[in-house]
């Protein structure tokens, strides 16, 4: 089965949530799996199935080197979903990583914790630094739009609108996931009418 990628889930965890409930795998279950429960809000399912998964658990305090099997992205969004904020130090580390599509679902659930956090300089920063290194359009659309919320979000509309129209342009060259792309540009678009005024 050709497992979706982080930010696939990210933007739409149903897909992997439904094929894992309709398989009948025990045992060891693919990290992208708890990550689509997690998203999802699907914290009960996660929580029975955590520890036979292999899945870190949904606690504070947890420590990265206790669950070496498991993606830090997983590790982190289990911290994040408690409120834990040193999930930010591991999106950290995870923004820097070769993986685009790594880097990108970590900046994007970095910001936003941050941005629980009260943190909305390091929110908009987080995004601002990921989006600067990675060359795929489709993560520079999602950034885009993201970054385009965060700064709407302080007020800052004119450069909301600017980064809205910056993703909805970007997402016309994509050429692979175009449900996903345009999806994406549908938001870009109705963020753009929303923050030029």
């Amino acid at each position: 089965m050709n497992q979706p990628s982080w930010t696939e889930i990210l933007l739409d965890p149903g897909p992997t949530v439904r094929r894992w409930r309709s398989s009948d795998e025990v045992g060891r279950q693919a990290d992208s799996v708890g990550f689509a429960l997690l998203v999802d809000g699907r914290l009960h399912e996660y929580a029975t199935t955590e520890k036979s998964a292999g899945w870190p658990p949904i606690r504070t305090e947890a420590s990265v080197d206790e669950y070496p099997d498991a993606a830090p992205i997983l590790f982190a969004t289990a911290l994040q979903v408690v409120g834990d904020v040193s999930a930010l130090g591991v999106y950290e580390r995870l923004i820097h990583d070769e993986d685009e599509d790594v880097a990108t679902a970590g900046a994007i659930l970095g910001s936003v914790l941050a941005a629980d956090a009260g943190d909305d300089a390091k929110s908009s920063e987080i995004l601002r630094s990921t989006l600067s290194r990675v060359t795929d359009l489709r993560f520079q659309v999602f950034l885009s739009n993201h970054l385009s919320l965060r700064c709407a979000e302080v007020g800052r509309y004119s450069e909301a609108a600017e980064l809205a129209a910056r993703a909805a342009e970007l997402s016309v060259s994509v050429s692979s996931g175009r449900a996903l792309t345009n999806a994406m540009r549908s938001v870009a678009l109705l963020n753009k009418r929303q923050f030029d005024f």
